[in-house]
């Protein structure tokens, strides 16, 4: 079955980057808004899947898992596009990763323990700092860094620990335990994730102060998206 998938619209809206399957291999296509100028990025035997452009537009934050993974998450890697430079090898930035709002960098991790820091530009230089767990999204200023982490003797479950590190105090605050966190706004800050394996929306400030559930259908919500310049959010319920 062949089809279309995940699109990201560059902050600018002229362009569009999605995913294309087909005969089972799934790359990135970039294509004007009004769907001319369509261009193949990626190849070979992969899964590609865009997240998010960096705020300059001239780097693409992708998912890749080969096709002969069984699992999806469990094989997943995250790798860097640049844009002005599609004909040279994605960057791999480990397992999870985040852009930086300046656009100056991602932050990433390869085991789920440790944050590393990827500079974008030529030297493409990388240095550990402060914080453990994964990376999960930035604050709309950059001030806030959402990671997930989950103890190394804990089961799995789609639920793990929220942390928000304030990278101007250098303190972590533990937001709760969930799933797909976003940060909303900015002074006052607001986290919103999913819990439960029938995912209940949660709203709470950056502190973990006054956690409201948030009343709505029961369904599996997933791939939640800021909009309205990250003062609501979008999800798929089903």
């Amino acid at each position: 079955l062949d089809f279309e998938t995940s699109p990201c619209l560059t902050s600018d809206g002229e362009c569009i980057v999605f995913s294309r399957e087909h005969n089972g291999r799934r790359h990135l296509w970039s294509m004007n808004v009004d769907g001319t100028d369509q261009r193949q990025l990626t190849h070979g035997d992969v899964l590609d899947d865009p997240v998010s452009f960096s705020s300059d537009n001239q780097h693409l934050l992708f998912h890749r898992s080969p096709v002969s993974s069984i699992g999806y998450g469990k094989s997943l890697q995250s790798y860097v596009l640049r844009m002005q430079a599609q004909e040279s090898d994605p960057i791999p930035v480990g397992t999870w990763a985040a852009l930086h709002p300046d656009a100056r960098s991602v932050v990433f991790s390869d085991d789920g323990e440790e944050l590393w820091q990827l500079e974008l530009d030529e030297g493409f230089s990388r240095h550990k700092i402060d914080g453990r767990g994964w990376p999960l999204c930035f604050s709309s200023d950059g001030r806030f860094l959402l990671t997930g982490y989950r103890p190394p003797d804990a089961a799995w479950t789609l639920d793990h620990e929220i942390w928000a590190r304030d990278t101007r105090q250098h303190v972590e605050t533990r937001i709760g335990s969930g799933h797909s966190a976003l940060v909303l706004g900015d002074d006052p800050y607001y986290v919103m994730f999913f819990q439960g394996t029938d995912p209940r929306p949660c709203l709470t400030q950056i502190t973990g102060k006054t956690l409201r559930r948030i009343a709505f259908p029961s369904g599996f919500k997933t791939a939640p998206r800021l909009i309205l310049g990250g003062r609501a959010v979008l999800f798929a319920s089903f």
